[in-house]
């Protein structure tokens, strides 16, 4: 909850609002509770990965990753989650070498990342406009 009068403080408790809701997002989408030590951005790649073996087919694969994506995006607030979703694509790509039976999946995952990244930022645009008059 936002308490500040000063539009500079206001601004940081808003940005910290926002990084805590994402943060919370994240953990609920990809990360189960061993794994909260091992740092969010690893133990959601890992998890991403065992969600595509688990798949059935790529396109169950493709739909179930889709609706993760947009139920992120309803949940998310502002473009600091971007950070988190920015992580992830480099870790994507850090992955291609190493997970070669998942190329076609994890670039998948990487392109609805980025089409998130988008949505964040699209989202945010009209948060700070309520937020700043």
């Amino acid at each position: 909850m936002i308490t500040s009068t000063n539009r500079w403080e206001k601004e940081r408790e808003y940005r910290g609002e926002i990084v805590r809701r994402g943060k919370e997002i994240v953990r609920k989408l990809f990360i189960t509770e061993e794994e909260e030590e091992g740092g969010v951005t690893k133990a959601s790649l890992r998890n991403m990965i065992e969600f595509a073996r688990t798949s059935s087919s790529f396109e169950e694969f493709k739909l179930r990753s889709l609706y993760l994506a947009s139920r992120s995006i309803e949940r998310a607030g502002s473009r600091d989650i971007v950070i988190f979703i920015r992580d992830l694509i480099r870790n994507v790509k850090d992955l291609y070498g190493k997970y070669s039976d998942l190329k076609d999946e994890l670039s998948i995952v990487k392109d609805l990342l980025e089409a998130a990244t988008m949505a964040f930022y699209a989202r945010s645009q009209y948060l700070d406009r309520d937020l700043y008059g």
